[in-house]
């Protein structure tokens, strides 16, 4: 079983319900609605670097898929207002970006595994690394478990300590990223937890 890690809450509170469930949109974004538009455009800024280039894409996408009306119009508005917010938060950071939109395959226990994607994984300016996944709103990330296990995971593939990786959101509501790093005995507490849940939905 695959479980995309923007679900695991939800399996976390009751487990038993996703016996033998399958998990579909392991990115989080509906099939061709704005969302999934405004991901496309993200991606292709991260190739580009050029917010012009990626608004121009983000609107050619939208303009195709979409009618002309007033409430599209303050949608598409809205979008590339996500894309502006995006672009200048990072604009005055000191971060180098590895990877960005990074699948990650997380085994836990008996063919159960976490998966997704990261938003993007940076180079910080004290020579460790942080990594975001994208969110519509702010939420009490902190407080999830796929967190210290994304944390772990990474570390693993960047060839560091766990202490050496924060993990975090970007939020579109807030056009802001806010990070943290979990402890040995955080990650280790998420591993325990995960594993048991994974025994559930394989009983």
């Amino acid at each position: 079983m695959k479980i995309p890690h923007k679900q695991l809450e939800k399996v976390r509170k009751n487990p038993t319900d996703y016996r033998g469930a399958t998990f579909k949109l392991t990115h989080g974004f509906a099939a061709y609605p704005t969302a999934s538009m405004l991901r496309c455009a993200l991606i292709d800024y991260h190739k580009t670097k050029s917010l012009s280039s990626t608004i121009t894409y983000f609107e050619s996408m939208f303009e195709k898929h979409r009618k002309p009306s007033r409430a599209n119009e303050s949608i598409k508005s809205t979008f590339i207002s996500y894309l502006r917010d995006y672009d200048a938060a990072y604009a005055d950071e000191e971060v180098s970006t590895v990877k960005a939109f990074a699948k990650i395959y997380i085994p836990i226990e008996d063919r159960i595994f976490i998966t997704g994607e990261i938003l993007r994984i940076d180079i910080v300016n004290d020579g460790g690394y942080s990594a975001c996944i994208l969110e519509k709103n702010t939420s009490s990330w902190q407080k999830e478990l796929r967190m210290p296990l994304l944390q772990d995971y990474l570390a693993t593939e960047l060839k560091c300590s766990q202490s050496d990786v924060m993990v975090g959101i970007y939020s579109l509501a807030s056009g802001e990223h806010s990070y943290k790093r979990f402890t040995q005995s955080q990650i280790k507490n998420a591993y325990v937890e995960i594993t048991s849940i994974a025994r559930i939905l394989t009983q």
